[in-house]
């Protein structure tokens, strides 16, 4: 019984890990996306966006343990950097593995500290997301009306633009949220079958 208690814990922890691997997409694609608003929000109130940043490159210059950018050998006798999937494939998995096991490490202390709670039903998760994209798209769009710059497309181009660029994270959080619904389930079986084995 020890045993298949120990090896149920096992497989639950693994399962509940992989469920955070399939999630890092969703936060990855999110964090592109606000990204993407904030340069295109600097762009169009530079003057705003310059005092920021020069205030965060003073901030930044006054604390040298701060991490600096160094050259990371991928450059070639012409000075030219030069990249390829080979040299990207090992630095984006372990990238990837270790923002999975940091958001795995604080939902399991976040649990420690505050409980599980109810799961969420799917159907809400995929509402909150939805709901997230189109609160991007009407950030985006304020942007552009409240702008003082020169757009040379029409606006109807720029607004399937904006559509296009909100609709990429949520169809991301569409797969990620399903899967990760789907392993939570496994996850959450698994520790039942630990619990009845070890009854309270």
């Amino acid at each position: 019984m020890g045993a298949i208690s120990l090896g149920l814990t096992v497989l639950g922890l693994l399962v509940d890990y992989f469920r955070w691997t399939q999630l890092t997409p969703m936060v990855l694609a999110w964090a592109a996306l606000l990204g993407v608003l904030v340069v295109f929000a600097f762009v169009n109130f530079q003057a705003e966006g310059l005092t920021v940043l020069d205030a965060l490159a003073r901030l930044w210059e006054r604390y040298p343990w701060l991490p600096r950018i160094e050259d990371p050998g991928t450059t070639g006798e012409d000075g030219a950097w030069h990249l390829d999937g080979e040299s990207l494939r090992g630095p984006v998995l372990a990238t990837w593995g270790v923002i999975s096991m940091v958001l795995w490490g604080l939902a399991w202390l976040w649990r420690l500290v505050l409980g599980a709670g109810a799961p969420w039903p799917l159907r809400r998760k995929l509402k909150v997301a939805l709901g997230a994209g189109a609160a991007a798209w009407l950030a985006f769009v304020a942007i552009y009306l409240l702008s003082s710059e020169t757009f040379h497309d029409g606006p109807v181009r720029w607004l399937l633009t904006f559509a296009a660029l909100c609709a990429l994270p949520v169809i991301v959080s569409m797969y990620s949220l399903t899967v990760a619904h789907a392993l939570g389930r496994l996850s959450d079986r698994l520790a039942e079958g630990v619990v009845e084995i070890h009854p309270a």
